[in-house]
């Protein structure tokens, strides 16, 4: 696990491909200014390969999803997970659980109390919904997006270190 850089777009953009519809499609411009612009850009390599991604924000971030925005209104200090993802090969293997673990002890380093995210309903991505509820996240509210996806989102309260 490693904090991501440029020369990671294509990689990212790979197992975004082969995670949609799960999670939202990413173009080569969408990474390109999420590394520009997220606070918290990790990836996951199995043999020097990059296997998944994780893509957060702060509370305080400049950031424009419908989901953020939720968030935003009802909680004071939170991280938003916005995208986390693995290669179909590596599914299975714990690299989702090794992501989380590392975006929850940044949280608990900072005193951020609460882990936030989305998981899609529809289309549907039940895999993701056990995972997240396997990892302590519960849902706090159910919304339809501007773009057509019903999501559920979720929040886990995050002890501080």
């Amino acid at each position: 696990m490693r904090s991501a850089t440029s020369l990671d777009l294509p990689g990212i953009v790979e197992v975004n491909r082969q995670s949609t519809p799960g999670v939202a499609t990413l173009s080569r411009h969408d990474v390109e200014a999420i590394l520009s612009t997220a606070p918290y850009v990790r990836v996951a390599e199995v043999a020097s390969h990059m296997v998944g991604y994780l893509i957060g924000y702060l509370a305080s971030s400049q950031y424009d999803g419908e989901e953020f925005a939720w968030f935003q209104d009802r909680y004071r200090h939170f991280f938003y997970i916005d995208q986390v993802a693995v290669t179909a090969r590596c599914r299975g293997r714990g690299i989702g659980a090794q992501l989380y673990q590392e975006v929850e002890q940044f949280a608990s380093v900072r005193r951020i109390p609460f882990l936030t995210c989305e998981v899609h309903l529809y289309p549907p991505n039940p895999g993701s919904f056990r995972f997240h509820t396997r990892l302590g996240y519960q849902s706090v509210h159910e919304m339809e997006t501007a773009d057509g996806r019903q999501v559920v989102l979720m929040v886990k309260r995050v002890q501080p270190s």
